[in-house]
């Protein structure tokens, strides 16, 4: 889903740059985003997410704005924002991928397989399809957090879901890395992106420690 990864990216970035791992509001980009519009529809749903937090000048915490489930009017608020300065495309290979989780969390969309495909049905173990996947089967948003290597020696990538902790391993999948087909096991590498970020957030005030996500290293 863009929001989940979108925003679980811009919090990876700001806990790196500021220190504090701060949870963001998803619903303020599921409520303000019209995908639709102008720049919006230039390179995809994640772009898209980066694009709105740089020109709305940050995204509010999740306690200012909270997840509500379905789509509602724009709020807009004067608060605490988390800032980027853009956003940054990676190149359609997998050591490029590597090189860009190795420093940061990244979106990446992935081919889900639909109502009866490895997704729905991901209980654990490293998922692959054995193929090069179409550009145009990519449907589902996920956040490459890291990379790792069974002592076979096969290599996989941790990447977070946003159905919940009871899909997958807790919330997390491994897909196969180094595959040696383009763009990697379901589509991977073809359209992963990562906001940048390096300049303050706006000044407010964070009201409690409530808003400070539990760092869970459950993966």
């Amino acid at each position: 889903m863009l929001g989940f990864s979108s925003i679980g990216s811009v919090e990876g970035i700001n806990a790196i740059m500021t220190g504090q791992l701060i949870k963001l509001s998803e619903q303020q980009l599921i409520d303000c985003i019209n995908i639709t519009h102008g720049a919006f529809e230039e390179g995809g749903l994640p772009a898209n997410a980066f694009w709105y937090i740089k020109q709305n000048r940050g995204v509010v915490p999740a306690e200012s704005y909270p997840y509500v489930a379905r789509k509602c009017p724009c709020k807009i608020f004067e608060d605490y924002m988390v800032t980027i300065d853009g956003y940054q495309f990676v190149p359609q290979d997998e050591n490029s991928l590597e090189k860009a989780v190795a420093n940061q969390p990244v979106v990446v969309d992935v081919a889900s397989g639909g109502a009866h495909g490895w997704m729905r049905n991901y209980k654990g173990g490293i998922a692959d399809c054995h193929h090069e996947t179409p550009y145009s089967e990519l449907d589902h948003s996920m956040l490459a957090v890291a990379y790792g290597t069974e002592k076979s020696g096969r290599k996989y990538w941790v990447c977070k879901n946003s159905l919940g902790r009871t899909w997958g391993k807790k919330g997390y999948c491994h897909i196969a890395q180094a595959v040696g087909y383009k763009g990697g096991a379901f589509g991977i590498a073809k359209a992963a992106c990562f906001p940048v970020k390096t300049s303050p957030n706006r000044r407010g005030s964070i009201k409690d420690e409530a808003m400070l996500i539990d760092q869970d290293s459950d993966k």
